[in-house]
């Protein structure tokens, strides 16, 4: 989930869904972190990097590209 602000303080949007983490093997998932140093496009295109468990002391790191569109005008 996602949401965004102009400011740190907020006023906050409402939360919209962005993308699943692959599902661990065991325990859970974690670290998920955005990497706004990659991002592409004036931020249209973002990295998100999180572990996942993969075992007993074992996990994988998994990067995503989301790409943001602008949210409809009423």
């Amino acid at each position: 989930m996602m949401r965004t602000a102009t400011a740190p303080e907020g006023l906050w949007s409402n939360e919209v869904f962005v993308f699943t983490a692959m599902a661990p093997t065991q325990e859970n998932v974690y670290d998920a972190h955005a990497h706004s140093e990659y991002d592409q496009n004036g931020g249209q295109t973002i990295y998100v990097s999180y572990s996942r468990s993969t075992g007993a002391f074992t996990s994988e790191m998994r990067l995503v590209a989301v790409t943001l569109a602008s949210a409809p005008t009423n």
